[in-house]
C-alpha cells in the first residue's frame, strides 16, 4: 500500500530563503516550458505532457526520504514513463505517441533507451520492468494531463516514417531535458556554467577561420591535401549561395565530387 506524505517536493531548500521546491510547481513549469519549445512543430501538447510526467516518481515516500538525506537510490523517471504508456497508450489508444513520450520520460536522466535488445543501454521494455516505486495517487489531484493530437507525420510512407519518428523523439527529449534543467536552475537563482558570457557568432567564425588558416599552413603539400584545400575553398565560396546541390571538378583520376 502506498503511504502518503503531507507535501511532495521536487528539490530541497534553496539557500536564499530555505523554501523547498514543490513538486507540482516544478512539473507545471517544466511542462509549460517544454510546450513552448515544441510549439514550432505543433507538438506543444506533447511537450506539456512529458513535462508533467517526467518526475512522477517523486510522488513517493522513497524519494521524499532521499531529499531529506536518505542514501537509498530511487529511480524517479520510470513511474512517469509507465503512466505515459498506460494513459495515452492504453486508455486513449495513442500507442505510438505514448511510446515516444515513454522513451523521453524514462531517459531524461539516464539517456534515451534502446528500442529492443538493450545491452550496454537497456531497452525501454527492460527499464519498465523495474523495480521502481509507484507514485501516490495524489498526483491525479495535482496534475491534469492534457489530450494529445495525432501528428500528420504518422501518415508518412514507411520509407520515411521511421527516421521522422526517431528525429521527433530526440526533439521531444531535448525539449524536456532543457525545460527540466532550466526550471531547476531558475529555482536556485543562478545560471549554470554552460550559459552566460558566450562569444558572438562573428567572433566564433573569426576563430574558426584563423584555425583553418593555421592548419592549412602547417599541412604538407601533397596531392590529397591539395584536393582537400580545393574542396574547402569551394564550400566556403558557396556559403552565401541558395541551398542546392553543388559539384566540384578535381584532378583527373580522383573523380567528381
Amino acid at each position: 500500500m502506498t503511504v502518503s506524505v503531507d507535501t511532495y517536493y521536487a528539490h530541497s531548500a534553496r539557500a536564499s530563503d530555505g523554501e523547498w521546491h514543490r513538486l507540482s510547481d516544478h512539473l507545471e513549469a517544466t511542462g509549460q516550458m517544454a510546450a513552448r519549445f515544441l510549439a514550432g512543430v505543433g507538438w506543444q501538447d506533447v511537450g506539456q505532457a512529458v513535462g508533467l510526467l517526467h518526475d512522477m516518481g517523486k510522488y513517493t515516500v522513497e524519494f521524499q526520504d532521499r531529499l531529506k538525506g536518505s542514501r537509498s537510490q530511487v529511480n524517479h523517471s520510470l513511474a512517469g514513463a509507465e503512466i505515459a504508456w498506460k494513459h495515452y497508450g492504453l486508455h486513449l489508444g495513442e500507442k505510438a505517441i505514448a511510446k515516444l513520450m515513454s522513451f523521453c520520460v524514462a531517459g531524461h536522466h539516464a539517456g534515451l533507451a534502446n528500442g529492443t535488445n538493450g545491452r550496454v543501454i537497456k531497452s525501454l521494455e527492460d527499464r519498465l520492468k523495474g523495480p521502481f516505486p509507484h507514485p501516490d495517487s495524489r498526483w491525479k489531484r495535482e496534475v491534469t494531463l492534457p489530450p494529445v493530437a495525432r501528428p500528420h507525420c504518422f501518415e508518412l510512407p514507411d520509407s520515411t516514417l521511421g527516421f521522422t519518428l526517431a528525429f521527433l523523439c530526440r526533439m521531444i527529449f531535448s525539449a524536456l531535458v532543457d525545460a527540466d534543467y532550466l526550471d531547476t536552475e531558475a529555482r536556485y537563482g543562478k545560471k549554470g556554467p554552460s550559459r552566460g558570457d558566450h562569444p558572438s557568432m562573428m567572433e566564433l567564425a573569426s576563430r574558426f577561420d584563423r584555425y583553418l588558416d593555421h592548419k592549412m599552413a602547417a599541412t604538407p603539400a601533397t596531392d590529397l591535401n591539395a584536393i582537400r584545400a580545393s574542396i574547402l575553398s569551394h564550400v566556403l565560396g558557396k556559403a552565401d549561395a541558395d541551398p542546392g546541390v553543388f559539384t566540384l571538378t578535381v584532378p583527373t583520376g580522383v573523380g567528381r565530387l
